[in-house]
């Protein structure tokens, strides 16, 4: 929204729901009194988007009333997501929670109503799939892109968990995985994807199901 990605605003989730999508990916990290906020670090992206330098971890009600006049954008709270999916029911949030994955997953599930439903987590490392599952979460993405194992320990790990989708950088989905992939029957995605030819590429030479992306607004499917 404004040319800007990364803002995980109430704005940017209306402006991309009002374009057809109904999964959005949304970063969440920590404030200094261990509330999640919607946000993709604290050392950068405030600095452009909320006008906040320090680089420190703010808490909650600091974080909430931070504003930059430039975007006028609405920082996202896990309050105001819970709101803004009672008003949106057809929509899904993919989790990119960047520290304490299932401290985080054990905190949506406690303030998101119909959680099990709305609230699809990724995973960073096979351990993280059933403590999620038993937290009652029902969908999971496996996001490869903290896990170190090879193309063989993706597969073996796939095998063993009951997946939503698998989503990957570009360096493996450009290795075959996708494709080695096809037989467990996972959908598969690559991030991120701006450009139309390239997701149509990825799809039609590597094999993925779709694309994680800031800005496609056309159905790849036609």
């Amino acid at each position: 929204i404004h040319g800007k990605g990364y803002t995980n605003s109430m704005e940017a989730l209306d402006y991309t729901y009002d374009r057809g999508f109904e999964l959005f990916e949304i970063d969440f990290i920590w404030t200094s009194d261990n509330h999640l906020v919607c946000l993709h670090d604290w050392d950068r992206t405030p600095k452009w988007l909320l006008n906040y330098h320090d680089e420190k971890p703010l808490s909650l009600d600091e974080f909430n009333q931070l504003k930059n006049d430039e975007f006028d954008l609405t920082p996202c709270n896990i309050d105001r997501l819970n709101q803004w999916l009672k008003s949106h029911p057809n929509t899904y949030i993919v989790t990119d929670i960047k520290h304490d994955n299932i401290k985080g997953l054990t905190l949506i599930s406690q303030q998101i109503d119909d959680y099990k439903n709305r609230i699809i987590p990724q995973i960073y490392q096979p351990e993280e799939y059933q403590p999620s599952r038993d937290l009652g979460y029902r969908h999971n993405i496996w996001t490869l892109y903290r896990f170190q194992g090879d193309q063989d320990a993706v597969l073996k790990h796939a095998a063993e968990m009951d997946l939503f989708a698998i989503t990957m950088p570009k360096t493996r989905a450009e290795k075959g995985l996708a494709i080695a992939l096809k037989p467990l029957n996972i959908p598969t995605y690559v991030h991120t994807i701006n450009k139309l030819d390239e997701a149509k590429n990825y799809q039609n030479t590597y094999g993925l199901t779709s694309v994680y992306t800031d800005v496609l607004t056309i159905d790849l499917s036609e």
